[in-house]
Order: C-alpha cells, then sequence, then structure tokens
C-alpha cells in the first residue's frame, strides 16, 4: 500500500529523524534527569557532565524534535486515512524514501 504524503508533513517526519540522529550521538550526561528527579536510565553513560553551553544546545534540539513530532502527530493528513491503515500509513512515513 502507497500513501501520496505531503511534503510539508514528509519534511516534518525527516526532521525529528535527523533531529533523534543528532541527540543520539551526543553523549550521554550521567546527570540528566525525569522532571520528577528520578535518575534518567540510558545504555551508555558520558565520561563528564555536560557544560552549559551542551545543555543548551539539547535543549534546543528536544525542543525542536517535539515540534517536529507535534507537526507530524497532528498533521490534517491522518484524517483522510481510514483508520484501519493509519499504523500502516505511519510505519510508511518513517521509512518514506529509503532505499529498499
Amino acid at each position: 500500500m502507497s500513501f501520496d504524503f505531503p511534503s510539508d508533513l514528509i519534511e516534518a517526519s525527516l526532521t525529528c529523524k535527523n533531529l533523534k540522529e543528532e541527540l543520539d550521538a551526543l553523549p550521554v550526561d550521567d546527570g540528566l534527569t525525569l522532571k520528577d528527579g528520578a535518575p534518567l536510565e540510558r545504555k551508555r553513560r558520558a565520561a563528564r557532565a555536560y557544560t552549559e553551553d551542551e545543555q543548551a544546545r539539547v535543549a534546543r534540539l528536544r525542543a525542536e524534535r517535539l515540534a517536529a513530532a507535534q507537526t507530524v502527530v497532528t498533521h490534517p493528513f491522518w484524517e483522510s486515512v481510514p483508520a484501519s491503515d493509519r499504523m500502516k500509513a505511519r510505519a510508511a512515513l518513517k521509512h518514506h524514501g529509503e532505499a529498499g
């Protein structure tokens, strides 16, 4: 099944994916915590805590990724897809443009 995704939805999805890759490439800060103060469990740990500049960069990247994800999730395109096909469409969007 193929879907005719609008260009702005594709762009938001790619932005979200690229920002995730950029965040995943950063060393993990040992001091990261959840909003309730609980430590954030990660598979790898950084050798040092983030500097203020690094913390600001991470916060900016996360905010940009959240905005892109919100655009993807709330895009009007999904209303045009039958509910029974939405999971397939979302999966197809994640892999849009990949070779294979």
